[in-house]
């Protein structure tokens, strides 16, 4: 449950999930069975949740419920590497991206629409031109960067 409070999930190759709330007699509290099912679907959120078995790391990542797989040992160490990109954005703009990704979950599809052209309008109002050419900028060198670094 714990788990499903961040925004992404990195999990080492040997890692395992599971939903233990029914084998220890308790229900859950922190929304695990509100996300659980709009992550990997109601049928294997039932299936976690009723039986208690563990998932497999693998298995986890075929179910959405994981975002990367890393070779053991290495899951502190691309958590940090995500958090310093993460770090490395606009602050502002960031915490409404991710405002919009969590609210607009809950709504019908054109009502997240809306939402996003309301926060939008809302924001480009605030942003500076010069500034985004300089962002514009930075982000083209990264993904040549990246291009270049998968190449070799």
């Amino acid at each position: 449950e714990l788990a499903l409070l961040g925004d992404f999930i990195i999990a080492c190759e040997r890692a395992v999930f599971a939903d233990t709330h029914a084998r220890v007699g308790i229900t859950p509290s922190w929304g695990l069975t509100q996300v659980l099912p709009r992550l990997i679907g109601l049928n294997r959120a039932r299936q976690m949740s009723l039986t208690g078995e563990f998932v497999e790391a693998r298995r986890a990542y075929d179910w959405g419920l994981v975002n990367e797989i890393v070779p053991a040992g290495t899951a502190p160490e691309r958590a940090m590497a995500l958090a310093h990109q993460i770090a490395e954005t606009d602050q502002t703009t960031m915490g409404r991206i991710r405002g919009l990704i969590r609210d607009g979950a809950g709504l019908p599809f054109e009502q997240a629409m809306a939402l996003e052209a309301k926060v939008f309008r809302q924001h480009i109002a605030q942003v500076q031109g010069a500034a985004l050419d300089a962002n514009r900028e930075k982000v083209t060198a990264r993904g040549r960067a990246q291009s270049q670094t998968q190449e070799e």
